[in-house]
């Protein structure tokens, strides 16, 4: 609901913000039906293009940036460089370095990635680095 009222020289608007207060949150778009064929390859590139995103100084969601960044840490181990702000995780300054780092770690692994039904995620199947 908007209400204006127009004074002599003044315009004054009042916008009801509890239908952006009760809205339901954005669904992480990194998100899988595991009941579907699952593509390993698919959601790494999709939380990978986040990761473009933040270092592009694109837009995104903290929401999306959390969730990417704590996929790429379970999965490779390499730890992301966030800070700690009020809202929720926010970038560090060695993000685009992050990703280079997991580039280079699905560059030797990326073969050996599975989904993992039982756990809903991707995981790694045990063994040497490589194809």
């Amino acid at each position: 609901m908007r209400r204006v009222w127009v004074l002599p020289g003044v315009v004054i608007v009042v916008a009801t913000l509890l239908s952006a207060c009760s809205a339901p949150r954005k669904p992480y778009v990194c998100v899988v039906d595991p009941s579907s064929s699952v593509d390993v390859a698919e959601i790494w590139e999709c939380n990978r293009e986040i990761m473009v995103r933040v270092v592009k100084g694109k837009k995104f969601t903290l929401r999306e940036f959390s969730r990417a960044s704590e996929f790429f840490e379970a999965l490779t181990g390499i730890p992301a460089d966030v800070l700690a702000g009020s809202d929720g995780k926010l970038p560090g300054t060695d993000v685009a370095d992050d990703l280079a780092r997991w580039d280079a770690w699905y560059d030797e692994n990326g073969g050996r990635l599975v989904w993992d039904p039982g756990s809903g995620r991707v995981s790694v199947l045990p063994g040497s680095a490589g194809p």
